[in-house]
């Protein structure tokens, strides 16, 4: 067009969803001074609604009369820089930027064309999916919820009391391959695989990852639907969306915040980003909150070993064991119900690429019930004292574990500290006593089984019931729920103004 035989920049949307940048030198300017013909091409799977172009110090978003259509003769938008199907978008607070709108969506496969201030060949531009967001760009944070769980990407029932309370957040709730969610509960139809959610040559992905385990057996056969498929596809998952997330929301680092199985896919997408090189966990992540996560395995998964457990002799847990197992709904053929083992090779491979975690905030809750037995010498008369205060149930479903993020305990474990506490890096309990003299007739041992199931502080209950917990503040160290805390923690991260923990 006038002095430029093609485009002087092009745009290419990736499978990813991030936006490459290159520029033809040998094409001048289309006016011949200092304007710029911009084409762009969507080679990714799904429609494109906008992209945002920026350039520092260019004044690509000038605008000053001499777009495209004053040389083409056409009137494709009020600015005259616009090609056809897009309109674009500018701020006077941000003259190095540029949205542009397709109307319709660009395609897969489509392409369009508009037109830029600025002899942009030789800016250094970057782009991106998605509008153009100015200072109030938002982080997104992303929810993993627990196995035989749900979310529809847009909304969940966990912890709904918190996420509520978060401001300037874009909430997006982790859909798990073959999620629960995904089932047609009208017309019973397992739908859960129609949206392509398996990431790309998964097992190539998992192969240069040193190991990694991945099992790829829900590929085939009816679907399950059932939020129990493997952790290690869930992890590559999580990685390709912290991707398209951190793109799509102006290079905001995500914050990730993963409750119970969450927790693992978290941690096995970290050692595999990590591994792989990839540079999502040390560039595209803000922060990582875990509530409960399964760190090192969790005894309750180990149904047919639940004998070996060297804590299952005591006879509250002993009742509880059954009900909990039922309404979780493990089964035991399932890729998740396998690798949430304690010891399992999930878990080898995982805290064995845990080394070296990247230096960014983490925050982990656990739950510490503990059972304390009294001793009363000669039948009371003197009075009784505490025998110990070490017999800790965990949260009823994972037991306490090591802080260590490269063990793997014997018998599971939710603790997780990446290295000394700082005003970034911390780990709240949630404790709870309750006291089991081995002389209470039966019907009172029953009832503290119950007791125990029903605590706020339980692995199942913990996802309505962190208003009823308390904490320590890591400023203060004065109680406080762990509901606010998190609050605090989170909307810290979110606003740009970190609630600083006091070691």
């Amino acid at each position: 067009m006038n002095y430029a035989s093609s485009c002087g920049i092009e745009l290419q949307v990736n499978h990813d969803g991030s936006v490459s940048v290159a520029a033809d030198t040998s094409v001048g300017t289309y006016d011949g001074a200092d304007d710029t013909l911009v084409g762009i091409v969507n080679d990714s799977t799904v429609p494109v609604a906008a992209v945002t172009v920026t350039g520092p110090g260019s004044g690509l978003a000038r605008f000053d009369g001499d777009g495209l259509c004053a040389y083409a003769g056409c009137s494709y938008g009020p600015t005259g820089y616009e090609g056809p199907g897009t309109s674009l978008v500018t701020s006077p607070t941000l003259p190095d930027s540029a949205e542009a709108d397709f109307t319709p969506a660009l395609q897969p496969g489509a392409t369009a064309y508009f037109s830029l201030e600025g002899q942009l060949q030789f800016a250094q531009l970057t782009a991106r999916k998605g509008p153009l967001k100015g200072n109030t760009a938002q982080h997104t944070l992303i929810y993993v919820h627990g196995i035989n769980e749900e979310s529809t990407g847009t909304s969940t029932k966990d912890f709904k009391s918190i996420f509520d309370r978060v401001t300037n957040i874009n909430y997006v709730g982790f859909v798990y391959y073959e999620d629960l969610a995904k089932a047609d509960p009208v017309f019973k139809i397992p739908d859960c695989r129609d949206d392509g959610l398996l990431p790309a040559d998964v097992l190539t992905k998992a192969a240069k990852a040193q190991g990694m385990p991945i099992s790829i057996s829900d590929a085939t056969g009816t679907p399950n639907c059932d939020g129990s498929s493997d952790i290690g596809i869930n992890a590559i998952k999580l990685d390709e969306q912290i991707q398209k997330e951190y793109h799509d929301s102006g290079n905001q680092p995500v914050i990730l915040v993963g409750y119970s199985m969450g927790g693992s896919i978290i941690r096995g997408m970290l050692a595999y980003s990590q591994t792989v090189n990839d540079r999502v966990a040390e560039t595209m992540i803000d922060s990582v909150s875990f509530i409960h996560g399964v760190q090192q395995g969790s005894y309750l998964a180990n149904i047919g070993q639940v004998a070996a457990c060297s804590y299952c002799g005591y006879l509250p847990l002993s009742l509880g064991i059954v009900g909990i197992s039922d309404l979780i709904h493990l089964p035991l053929n399932r890729p998740a119900s396998q690798e949430l083992q304690d010891g399992s090779a999930w878990f080898h491979w995982v805290n064995s690429h845990s080394s070296h975690l990247p230096p960014i905030p983490f925050f982990n809750t656990y739950g510490d019930l503990r059972i304390v037995t009294p001793i009363c010498p000669v039948f009371g008369l003197f009075g009784c004292f505490n025998y110990g205060d070490n017999t800790s149930l965990g949260d009823d479903v994972v037991l306490r574990g090591t802080d260590e993020p490269t063990d793997t305990s014997a018998e599971g474990g939710q603790k997780f500290l990446n290295g000394p506490r700082g005003p970034q890096n911390w780990e709240f309990v949630q404790l709870h006593r309750y006291t089991w003299d081995p002389l209470f007739p039966p019907s009172e041992s029953i009832a503290l089984g119950q007791a125990v199931f029903d605590a706020p502080e339980q692995h199942l209950n913990v996802r309505f019931a962190m208003g009823q917990t308390l904490v320590k503040d890591c400023q203060t160290n004065a109680s406080i729920s762990a509901e606010d805390e998190l609050v605090l923690l989170l909307n810290g991260r979110a606003n740009g103004t970190p609630y600083n923990c006091k070691p």
